[in-house]
């Protein structure tokens, strides 16, 4: 009866010996902001690209900013520090936006639980790095503030394997715009001399679809009208005029072309949870 206690305590001891599969990421946090850094690798992958991703929870009635905020705010922003090691370059992804008021302003950005996913390149794959770097945002709610969090990671050297935050990285990644989707489609881009007109396609109809307009650093506010079906409840013509103050700045040349000439117009459509985006070259 010994004999099999002993064998029974040592077993339990064995498996409680065993780390734990998942390795908690402490956030980092203000008043109104938390972020932590996540890896889809528990080491530095063979390729020298890490796929990783910034989670941020905002707290309740608060709200960040889109890469291309609208009238007011600041872009997100990923800085690497002094004290990242073996760190080559890192590349942020944005999630498609939501529409905000703020005392009559428009702008475009996020609430709640949101997360950005990261390319992060690494100078050589056969060794240990430290990514050490900055999350700058601004949060705003009845005052607008500017948010700088620190976040780091270490990963070693050696063979690659799914880390226990992977599939948190693999659902930011699942969020982004996609270029071809099966729900929702961009037809058709055309600049007039005042507008940017766009033919949408949208499987579920429009009832909860929105419009964002880019053209270099400036996004086209007005909210979009998705009620001139083309022939069918699922596609639409959306005509965004241009503001005078853009047309002046990027006024035609004596040639004959259009406006934005040269410039890139990017076009992000959204319905629920579904996001296309498209980028073309005003020619």
């Amino acid at each position: 009866m010994m004999k099999v206690f002993l064998i029974g305590l040592c077993a339990l001891l064995l498996f409680s010996a065993k780390p734990s599969a998942a390795v908690e990421i402490p956030w980092v946090s203000s008043a109104e902001m938390q972020a932590k850094l996540l890896s889809a690798t528990d080491s530095v992958p063979s390729d020298g690209i890490i796929s990783a991703a910034i989670q941020t929870r905002l707290a309740p009635g608060w709200h960040s900013y889109w890469r291309s905020p609208g009238e007011s705010g600041l872009p997100p922003r990923f800085t690497l520090l002094e004290g990242a090691e073996n760190i080559e370059s890192a590349t942020l992804f944005f999630p498609p936006p939501k529409r905000f008021n703020e005392l009559g302003l428009t702008t475009f950005g996020y609430d709640g639980d949101v997360s950005y996913p990261l390319d992060i390149t690494v100078k050589d794959p056969a060794k240990p790095a430290t990514i050490r770097a900055r999350l700058d945002t601004m949060a705003c709610k009845d005052i607008c503030i500017p948010i700088s969090l620190p976040l780091e990671l270490k990963l070693e050297a050696g063979e690659s394997k799914t880390s226990p935050q992977a599939r948190l990285v693999d659902f930011a990644r699942a969020k982004l715009p996609q270029k071809d989707h099966p729900h929702v489609k961009i037809e058709n881009v055309v600049v007039t001399k005042d507008a940017v007109v766009i033919s949408a396609f949208s499987k579920n109809g429009f009832d909860h679809a929105d419009l964002f307009i880019e053209i270099g650093e400036f996004t086209l506010q007005e909210k979009p009208d998705f009620s001139n079906a083309a022939n069918s409840a699922n596609t639409a013509i959306v005509k965004m005029p241009i503001p005078p103050f853009l047309l002046e700045e990027f006024a035609p040349k004596d040639d004959g072309s259009l406006p934005f000439s040269g410039e890139t117009i990017t076009v992000t459509l959204t319905n629920g949870r579904d996001a296309v985006e498209n980028a073309i070259v005003i020619p």
